[in-house]
């Protein structure tokens, strides 16, 4: 996950209160104890703009310019009270929220300071979605989670926010097709991998015949690409699919995280 795909939710769920992008920006930096764009509410907001879309990067002098350690009582404060009561459950869905989870506005604003936590003390420019196990945690009164559980099983591999945070719609005992579309993003050549299937439920959706997909080398900046058929089943409701990706020995290069979950909302046909 990018700053901009974290903050994109945020900043439509603070309308009215906060309605220019710009001034959102400012005001989040500001909650994070930040000098670098001014309060001045009369300032020209072209810059943030660009940065709240992604389209100019979150720089090296932005992440320290922050308070450390990060704040995050700060820019809890900050969330809960901008984000609109009625715009919740939009912002939980963007997170990849299941549909049927009525998300508590305090637990919620705990869990995205968290993922800013998470972007903003991160050296890569991405960084894993943790907005949902967070929110888990928090309402379960579990002590806080290490972010050094999120690193690599090599230093130095990356690869692209790919997990899709959107629900696939699909009715039951349906077969359709997904893609994969991975991006190695870091300096570690993948050699000899594969997407394994983790079948976490019975009743979970499942691959109609790769469960295992073999990756074939893929140097830093290269594109992995693969297209399945996924067997929905009999059961209704929402469903991850969760793959990993492992070594030769079996390992998981990237533990504890989901981003090559496919996402599917299951329903009778009507």
């Amino acid at each position: 996950m990018k700053f901009s795909s974290c903050s994109e939710p945020v900043q439509k769920s603070c309308k009215p209160k906060i309605n220019n992008q710009g001034v959102f920006i400012a005001s989040l930096f500001n909650a994070m104890g930040s000098k670098f764009f001014p309060k001045n509410t009369q300032t020209p907001r072209d810059y943030e703009i660009k940065i709240l879309k992604g389209i100019r990067p979150i720089t090296i002098d932005m992440k320290r310019s922050i308070l450390s350690p990060f704040p995050i009582k700060e820019v809890t404060t900050f969330l809960y009270s901008h984000m609109q009561d009625d715009k919740i459950q939009d912002v939980a869905s963007a997170f990849g929220f299941p549909s049927l989870i009525k998300p508590d506005k305090d637990f919620l604003a705990q869990a995205i300071a968290r993922q800013y936590e998470l972007i903003f003390t991160s050296d890569d420019s991405e960084v894993e979605n943790i907005v949902w196990n967070e929110y888990q945690r928090i309402a379960n009164d579990q002590e806080e989670s290490d972010f050094s559980k999120y690193m690599p099983l090599y230093p130095g591999d990356a690869v692209n926010d790919y997990s899709n945070i959107n629900w696939i719609e699909a009715n039951t005992y349906e077969i359709i097709k997904v893609k994969f579309d991975i991006q190695n993003i870091g300096s570690v050549t993948w050699l000899n991998r594969k997407l394994v299937f983790i079948k976490e439920k019975t009743s979970c959706p499942i691959p109609r015949t790769e469960c295992e997909i073999n990756i074939p080398n893929i140097e830093p900046q290269q594109n992995f690409t693969k297209e399945i058929e996924i067997e929905t089943r009999g059961s209704e409701g929402d469903f991850c699919c969760h793959f990993e990706m492992v070594d030769s020995n079996g390992n998981n290069c990237f533990p504890n995280r989901n981003i090559f979950d496919i996402r599917l909302r299951i329903s009778f046909p009507s």
